[in-house]
């Protein structure tokens, strides 16, 4: 290697594209493809997906799994979540009905709607109402 040869290859050069290899380990290329093909591969939904929520969410009486709150009249905001985050994994042991707003407390980039809050908080504070006064 001549001093100042372009060409050369600097072992302190951590811009290269070998950069991830050296820190990682010779294989790191293939570990990546493997990473993005599995969740490329996984994040399709499956082909009757909407027919798979509606039977589940019907299943549940339109009532979400964690908060408990009654959306049978606002079947919309009740979502089906895959526990696994694998959305081709429809097994029933994978999947829970959840409010949009519990189904965003599990999904840290989603944002729940505005009116969705407003109607789901509301349904909230009906049921607690409702239990305190019986």
């Amino acid at each position: 290697m001549s001093p100042g040869n372009p060409d050369d290859e600097n072992p302190d050069d951590f811009d290269g594209v070998d950069w991830a290899a050296r820190l990682l380990g010779p294989d790191i290329s293939d570990q990546l493809a493997d990473e993005s093909e599995k969740i490329e591969r996984e994040g399709q939904y499956t082909k009757n997906w909407e027919l798979v929520s509606w039977r589940f969410r019907e299943s549940k009486g339109f009532i979400c799994e964690s908060c408990r709150v009654d959306l049978s009249k606002h079947s919309g905001l009740l979502h089906v979540h895959h526990m696994d985050h694998n959305k081709g994994n429809n097994d029933l042991g994978n999947l829970i009905a959840l409010c949009e707003l519990c189904h965003c407390e599990r999904h840290f980039h989603m944002t729940p709607k505005i009116v969705a809050t407003q109607i789901i908080e509301e349904l909230r504070q009906n049921r607690i109402d409702t239990t305190k006064s019986a």
